[in-house]
């Protein structure tokens, strides 16, 4: 089962709010926006115009002016409402030396994608070097989730089978220590061992953008 008619519920009842409600239809009737949705293994999009939503299709557009970026299990328990609904999290794509670059914060949160290096053998921690085209970031620990339980991450190489050059995307804050900048309070969302697919780096945080990236969020 695919997540489409999930998506056109969403869609619908994002239509019956315009109609119920005008002034947020006011304020989104000015927006013009083509969107993509890439949730892994399914892609879809649509177009924004004068509150409405336009061709909603099972494929994506080339060079949309948003990106809706998640997985289908997050967006299914985002729509059933066991994920707690959170501000959408806004993103724009970043390298690791822009991410380096960027300000310390505990309350924004950046999704990095890349190649693990340096990961020690046996570390109960999860202390490593993540790695794209760009540069490099010391990730300070890694949890199997968000909250999840500290000095486990053995048993998250185990699960996952993460390893020396593993492509992999986390999430965390941008922090630092004695001046080397880390990864912190960082944990697990997926793996790539193709070895097929190019790192790329993704900024997430609570502020306007031009793509979009569910973690734990949902659109308001």
């Amino acid at each position: 089962m695919t997540m489409e008619p999930k998506l056109q519920l969403m869609i619908d009842k994002f239509h019956r709010r315009m109609e119920k409600d005008p002034e947020a239809k006011a304020k989104v009737e000015p927006v013009t926006k083509t969107i993509n949705i890439d949730l892994g293994e399914e892609h879809y999009s649509l177009r924004l115009e004068k509150a409405q939503i336009h061709d909603f299709k099972p494929e994506l557009l080339e060079n949309a002016d948003i990106l809706l970026k998640t997985t289908p299990e997050t967006l299914d328990a985002l729509i059933e409402g066991t994920l707690r609904p959170m501000r959408a999290y806004m993103l724009k794509k970043i390298t690791i030396k822009e991410f380096n670059e960027a300000a310390e914060s505990n309350s924004v949160w950046y999704q990095l994608t890349g190649k693990v290096t340096n990961m020690l053998e046996n570390d109960k921690y999860g202390n490593f070097d993540l790695v794209d085209e760009t540069g490099s970031v010391y990730v300070y620990g890694l949890l199997s989730e968000k909250g999840g339980p500290k000095q486990e991450f053995q048993k998250l190489v185990e699960e996952k089978g993460i390893k020396e050059g593993s492509v992999i995307t986390i999430i965390g804050n941008r922090g630092s220590y004695n001046g080397r900048i880390e990864v912190l309070n960082a944990y697990f969302v997926s793996i790539d061992n193709s070895g097929d697919s190019t790192p790329t780096t993704t900024l997430s945080k609570e502020t306007s953008g031009t793509t979009v990236t569910f973690t734990s969020g949902s659109v308001t």
